[in-house]
């Protein structure tokens, strides 16, 4: 039995409104309160469970898998919550403030949520590019790796574009090949090159990314020029570079390779980043072939994770333990 707060009459407990003054009784209140309440803590949950996530991801190197899951469960709950909360502010009509407090209380964090998940997202976006600018603009001695005695070298001259590649060379001896580019360097000696057909982008066709010797150009200003040293290039199956070498493509896969050209002169796995294994070539080059997450790799090669991307560069820089390599 539920007692009317006006009135005092004796009501039944399923009884919304008192029979002798009308008034709503207190069991309804407490429902349209602890609708409205479990909408803002359900706001709660999803800002702690933001938190939590952007800790697992820096904690964890295979942050994609813990990032996807994490971020459509954060939309679902500010979801929830702001359907309930909004709930219950439709439900607490009346004059019963308590019911409206909590509605609004929920609507106001569901906000504050969306406003905090945006904010972080952002402010990691741009440190993590900044903290990735400083270290590449710190130029540090790199260690040398040591390769494999029993690797041979691959034969051959690739060539991109039907033009053979000669690594180091400069930035002019690609565009005397018929490539151009817009010279700005990113902040891990990257810059971008593409056939001249008249665009001043790269995004707008093929291209390929060109690695700069650190002091052949303006660091501070991040310009390069016709004389900036290119100590290797890279490009995925997206980048619709025409490469030509041994039929590799981007359907090949790791255990091909293997059985094509025999153990690897060195090998890293990256976690966040897959397996690469780094192939001798003829006139000082290199190759790296980038597969697949190293987490999902056999030790025996034989799985059949293609290629995700190729990079070739000279020997010396790429059998240093560089960051970028």
């Amino acid at each position: 039995m539920v007692n009317c707060p006006n009135c005092g009459n004796p009501q039944n407990d399923s009884t919304q409104y008192c029979g002798k003054c009308g008034s709503t009784l207190p069991k309804v209140q407490n429902q349209f309160s602890k609708l409205c309440l479990t909408g803002f803590f359900v706001s709660i949950s999803a800002v702690a469970g933001l938190i939590i996530l952007w800790f697992l991801i820096n904690l964890y190197g295979n942050g994609y898998r813990v990032f996807l899951p994490g971020l459509i469960l954060i939309f679902v709950s500010l979801t929830v919550s702001l359907v309930l909360s909004i709930a219950g502010l439709v439900s607490a009509k009346k004059n019963k403030k308590k019911g409206r407090a909590f509605g609004i209380a929920g609507l106001i964090v569901s906000a504050v949520a969306k406003a905090f998940y945006i904010t972080v997202v952002l402010s990691a976006t741009v440190i993590i590019g900044s903290f990735a600018a400083l270290i590449a603009n710190t130029k540090t001695e790199p260690t040398e790796t040591t390769l494999n005695p029993e690797a041979i070298a691959i034969p051959g001259t690739p060539k991109i574009f039907g033009n053979a590649v000669r690594l180091p060379c400069s930035v002019g001896d690609f565009k005397a090949m018929g490539f151009n580019t817009n010279y700005d360097v990113s902040g891990v000696n990257e810059m971008y090159m593409w056939p001249s057909d008249g665009r001043d982008y790269y995004m707008h066709g093929p291209f390929f990314v060109c690695i700069l010797d650190r002091d052949s150009y303006n660091d501070k200003e991040n310009r390069a020029t016709d004389n900036s040293v290119v100590l290797a290039i890279t490009f995925q199956e997206t980048c619709c570079v025409d490469f030509d070498f041994h039929g590799i493509s981007f359907d090949t896969t790791e255990g091909v390779i293997f059985a094509s050209f025999g153990e690897p002169a060195f090998e890293r796995d990256i976690s966040i980043e897959g397996h690469k294994s780094f192939y001798k070539g003829d006139n000082g080059l290199m190759y790296r072939f980038l597969y697949g997450y190293s987490n999902q790799r056999d030790d025996d090669k034989q799985k059949s994770y293609p290629i995700l991307e190729i990079m070739i560069g000279s020997e010396d820089y790429m059998k240093t333990k560089s960051k970028y390599n």
